[in-house]
């Protein structure tokens, strides 16, 4: 939601660390989704956005195929900031 609203709506992305924003948002714009129906299309529906209109490349997983991936996805490993491709053996 807010990669869409950033990157596509192009709304101010500084309005995450403005408390008396984010509470009023909160209360208002989030409370349709507390339907899980409603919550499940609109995630689905971000997810169409973002692969049409920013060109993302997200898998739209059921929930079988995000346990499997889950399972066997490897993160990498993260050295910090400080450190140079040369620090890295």
């Amino acid at each position: 939601m807010g990669t869409y609203d950033t990157n596509v709506l192009r709304k101010d992305h500084t309005l995450i660390a403005d408390y008396d924003y984010m509470q009023n948002f909160c209360k208002q714009e989030l409370f349709e989704y507390a339907d899980k129906t409603k919550r499940e299309e609109a995630i689905h529906e971000y997810g169409v956005k973002l692969r049409k209109e920013l060109q993302f490349r997200i898998a739209d997983l059921d929930a079988d195929a995000s346990k499997w991936f889950k399972m066997v996805y490897t993160n990498p490993t993260r050295y910090g900031v400080m450190l140079t491709e040369r620090d890295i053996k």
